[in-house]
């Protein structure tokens, strides 16, 4: 009896090692290839890389080459549009020969570029389609009525790096000839005509090397990722519509922490949601202890991210998209795939216990009118006060100041009396079970009217 109990227990104790082994993401194909794009299609998962596209039916646990047809192999985008698949060629350093059709799930491919200018076959950025259209991306805007069979140019707007919609709204992200910096516009009425969307044009939507804000759609729901200007402060920011895009809130000043993280995905589950996912497009500058993670999760609309890399041996994560119960990530070692049960469940149970540090997040949102709310952890039990600073120093709101118990907590603040400009916060916490413990952090936010 006593035997097996002994082999139980080692079963038991080497079933549990087994389980966090597992729980971190697994490589399942394609390595040493830049992965710079996903396609779902039904059962079928499409993969762009810089050495062609590929095709998998069983999740990503094998792949075969589907490239018949086509004359240039450095993949910059992948769409699928009712039973045609679309694929843009060529990136920043390699020229590309334009769009290609394949209305056979990738088996052959076919030119489609009767009408494009020879400057926006180097490198499609982007393709979306809408209301019957066909939008393609590049040095200009390209939109076709018959399938890619031909293409009618806008010029307008120069070196266009995104296109998306949200309910009756088209979304790009372009220049204008002869402007600066990267702005947003939108068209309601299938590309038309265009305004700026001015709740977001206080930024350069580009980050520090020059890669995209990304956007992702969910309903009526949009979230966007990348890095902005406002009032002498640049740093990352999410923004998030709840109305397709007629209103922005923005989440500015995440700083580190999301650091070149401009590739963002999206995902709904039946037990709650949504959960953003954001990749890091750039780790050049980055060392091996990855200390800020390569892929991280918000289950807060990007008020906070917890990192999910774990396992991930890439340095640069091109993409993300969500298939079935998985995760897959488009990285520069290849494709890796994590269940989404198991990042979902880390950050659940992590967030349910109590904090085990001092911490003062961001406000969200920021830039606010008038409201913002501030969030706070402290591990164990404290005497707390949370100020409002001017640029002088001059306190003008005290928000908390009393004894609280381990948790974590939120504020709301109201500047509705205040002027536009940039305000601190600070928190001062002093423990009443150890003796001398203080913790003290300010940030800045900013009220924009």
């Amino acid at each position: 009896m006593k035997t097996m109990m002994r082999c139980l227990v080692v079963l038991l104790f080497v079933g549990t090692i087994v389980t966090q082994v597992m729980a971190q993401w697994k490589q399942t194909g394609l390595k040493n290839r830049n992965i710079t794009s996903f396609a779902v299609s039904g059962n079928y998962l499409f993969a762009g890389s810089d050495s062609g596209v590929y095709r998998s039916t069983d999740n990503g646990l094998n792949w075969v080459a589907v490239n018949t047809g086509l004359t240039n192999l450095k993949i910059s985008c992948i769409m699928v549009d009712g039973n045609n698949l679309y694929l843009g060629t060529g990136n920043v350093n390699e020229s590309g020969e334009g769009i290609f059709k394949s209305s056979n799930l990738g088996t052959n491919w076919t030119a489609v570029n009767y009408g494009l200018p020879p400057t926006m076959l180097n490198r499609i950025s982007s393709l979306h389609s809408y209301g019957g259209k066909l939008f393609a991306g590049g040095s200009c805007l390209g939109i076709s009525t018959d399938s890619g069979s031909s293409w009618k140019v806008d010029t307008t707007y120069i070196f266009i790096e995104n296109i998306f919609t949200s309910g009756k709204n088209l979304f790009v992200g372009a220049y204008i000839i002869g402007g600066y910096p990267y702005k947003a516009f939108c068209s309601k009425d299938s590309g038309q005509t265009w305004s700026t969307v001015n709740q977001l044009n206080i930024f350069d939507l580009k980050d520090f090397n020059g890669n995209c804000f990304s956007f992702v759609v969910d309903g009526c729901n949009i979230y966007g990722i990348g890095v902005g200007s406002c009032l002498g402060v640049t740093e990352y920011f999410i923004v998030q519509s709840t109305d397709n895009g007629e209103n922005w809130k923005t989440n500015f000043g995440l700083g580190a922490i999301l650091y070149y993280f401009t590739t963002l995905a999206i995902v709904q589950k039946s037990d709650g949601g949504p959960y953003l996912f954001a990749g890091r497009s750039d780790a050049s500058w980055y060392d091996d202890k990855r200390e800020l993670g390569a892929i991280v999760l918000s289950t807060n609309h990007g008020m906070s991210w917890s990192v999910v890399d774990s396992g991930l041996k890439a340095f640069v994560t091109y993409t993300l998209v969500a298939k079935g119960n998985y995760l897959f990530a488009g990285t520069d070692s290849g494709i890796w795939r994590r269940p989404l049960s198991e990042m979902i469940t880390d950050v659940k149970q992590s967030s349910s216990r109590l904090p085990e540090k001092y911490s003062l997040s961001q406000n969200y949102p920021n830039p606010f009118n008038p409201t913002t709310t501030i969030t706070y952890s402290i591990p164990e039990r404290s005497t707390v006060r949370v100020s409002i600073f001017n640029t002088l120093g001059q306190i003008i709101s005290e928000i908390v100041n009393e004894t609280k118990d381990a948790g974590s907590f939120e504020h709301s603040f109201n500047a509705s009396q205040l002027s536009s400009g940039m305000y601190f916060y600070r928190i001062e916490a002093i423990s009443t079970q150890n003796a001398g413990k203080t913790f003290v952090e300010t940030k800045k936010m900013i009220l924009m009217r």
